[in-house]
């Protein structure tokens, strides 16, 4: 029995003679549905961030991305979020239980004006990564830094791990 997908075909790559077959799909679908999760977690952020109250099928998720309206299936989604360069990375401060319970004062209350600008990194995976900058910021505005790790190409087939840091945001330190 052969097992193999339209591009396993379309690559060249012959189909695997072997009963593993179907524990080789079971992995794939397994990948394929992390791989959904993790844009679902994603996507729930996406909800506070466009404000909208988007529901959990895809065409609001499409509406909440700003999506053309005959694109939305599963498929559709992860492309448009892949060309746009998201990135999809675990919580780096996730709260803890005393967290809520303690209230501080502060007798100067501000913000600091960052934008966001994309960088775009030439041979990196991703390419474009977000980075915060602050034109025109108090002095007391401090970067807040997130180490991202990026697949570089050195030469061919030949790519390197590589961690770059980037700024996520700036906070006024009193």
């Amino acid at each position: 029995m052969a097992c193999y997908t339209d591009t396993d075909v379309a690559k060249g790559i012959k189909p695997i003679q072997d009963v593993t077959c179907k524990s080789l799909l079971r992995n794939k679908e397994i990948h394929t549905t992390m791989y959904k999760l993790a844009v679902l977690v994603l996507l729930t952020s996406c909800v506070a961030v466009c404000s909208l109250l988007c529901s959990q099928n895809w065409s609001s998720l499409a509406t909440c991305l700003g999506m053309d309206s005959n694109k939305t299936s599963s498929d559709d989604i992860l492309r448009f979020i892949h060309r746009r360069g998201y990135m999809i990375v675990p919580p780096s401060n996730p709260p803890t239980q005393d967290q809520g319970s303690q209230k501080k004062r502060s007798i100067y209350s501000g913000k600091c004006p960052f934008t966001y600008v994309v960088i775009d990194f030439i041979d990196t995976v991703p390419r474009f990564v977000s980075n915060a900058t602050c034109s025109g910021c108090d002095v007391r505005c401090k970067a807040v830094s997130y180490t991202v790790r990026l697949l570089r190409r050195k030469c061919g087939d030949y790519w390197l791990w590589e961690e770059r840091d980037v700024q996520v945001a700036y906070i006024l330190a009193i």
